[in-house]
């Protein structure tokens, strides 16, 4: 009974670092996985890059985090923030982001020498999450997680 009595601060104590912890790594799958559905989403098709799009994609992937679930419907104020950029490439044709003079800005893979690149042109998806407020652990956990993740994917042109 004793050793229990003297042991039980510290079982407690491992034991909401664990449930911090596996909240925290749940959390960064997530984020990461929404993130990617939002790019998928988003280089579907030529006229599908905006915020809105990748917002929609990215919402029913984060349902289940807690507070996302019920009280978040858009994506540009914490505790979720949602941003797609179109990256074109010198020449692209048939993505109206990249038409109208937009400027050249490199993609992930624009880097093909001639002639085939710099032809490509990308989505990219960034989202940012902040966690709640948990139990703190001074030196290895400090509570509030802050996560951003980015997904880049080839635009589509049909």
């Amino acid at each position: 009974m004793v050793e229990l009595c003297l042991m039980a601060p510290w079982i407690f104590f491992l034991f909401i670092g664990v449930m911090d912890f596996g909240y925290f790594a749940y959390a960064a799958i997530q984020v990461e996985s929404a993130a990617r559905v939002a790019a998928m989403r988003t280089s579907a098709d030529t006229a599908s890059q905006s915020s809105a799009i990748a917002c929609a994609a990215v919402l029913p992937e984060l349902k289940f985090l807690p507070n996302i679930m019920t009280t978040v419907t858009s994506c540009n104020a914490a505790p979720l923030v949602v941003t797609q950029n179109t990256y074109c490439g010198a020449s692209v044709t048939g993505v109206p982001a990249c038409a109208g003079g937009a400027t050249p800005t490199l993609c992930a893979d624009c880097t093909a020498p001639a002639p085939n690149g710099p032809l490509a042109a990308s989505s990219e998806v960034v989202v940012t999450y902040n966690s709640p407020q948990f139990i703190p652990i001074p030196g290895l956990l400090n509570g509030k997680l802050n996560l951003t993740r980015k997904a880049e994917m080839r635009i589509l042109v049909q």
